[in-house]
C-alpha cells in the first residue's frame, strides 16, 4: 500500500495551516486592539490625582438658576467639560456651560440657567452630572442635596 506523495501532503498542511490563521489572525487583532484601548484608557496618569466634590448646591426657582462650586481637592489640574441635568422625568439637558480648567487646589463656581436647547432650567432636578476630561473623576450631584430643586 503506498502512501500519499510528499508533495501533495505539503500542500494539505500549508491548507490546513492557512485555514487556522484565518480564523486566529482576527481573534488576535481585536484582542490586541481591546487590550490597547483598556490600556490607554487607564494610562492618564494624571487623572489619578485629581479628586472633585461639589459644594453647596442650590436652584433658585425665581431666576431658574442652578448654582454650585466644584472643588478639586487632588493635585492635578482637569478641564470641566459639561453639565448635565437629569430631571424627574427622565429628560436629560445639557447646561448651557462654557467648560474650563480646573487647577489641583482649586475651586470654580457653575451657574447655569438655561440648556443648550435655549430651555430655562426646570426646579424637577433628579441629578446633575459633572463630564470632566477624567472620566473616573466626573460625579453626579443628587437632586435631593440641591437646596431649592423639588
Amino acid at each position: 500500500m503506498k502512501g500519499i506523495s510528499p508533495l501533495i501532503s505539503s500542500v494539505i498542511l500549508v491548507g490546513i495551516t492557512l485555514s487556522v490563521a484565518l480564523f486566529i489572525v482576527p481573534w488576535y487583532q481585536n484582542l490586541a486592539k481591546e487590550q490597547t484601548d483598556i490600556a490607554s484608557s487607564s494610562s492618564n496618569i494624571e487623572c489619578a490625582y485629581v479628586t472633585l466634590n461639589d459644594v453647596s448646591p442650590t436652584y433658585t426657582s425665581a431666576t431658574h438658576k442652578l448654582s454650585f462650586q466644584i472643588e478639586n481637592t487632588g493635585s492635578s489640574s482637569v478641564i470641566i467639560q459639561r453639565i448635565q441635568i437629569i430631571y424627574d422625568s427622565g429628560t436629560q439637558v445639557e447646561g448651557n456651560y462654557t467648560s474650563t480648567t480646573l487647577v489641583g487646589g482649586g475651586l470654580t463656581s457653575v451657574s447655569i440657567t438655561q440648556a443648550t436647547n435655549g430651555s430655562n432650567i426646570d426646579s424637577a432636578i433628579d441629578s446633575v452630572r459633572v463630564v470632566t476630561s477624567c472620566p473616573q473623576a466626573g460625579f453626579t450631584i443628587s437632586g435631593d442635596s440641591i437646596s431649592g430643586a423639588t
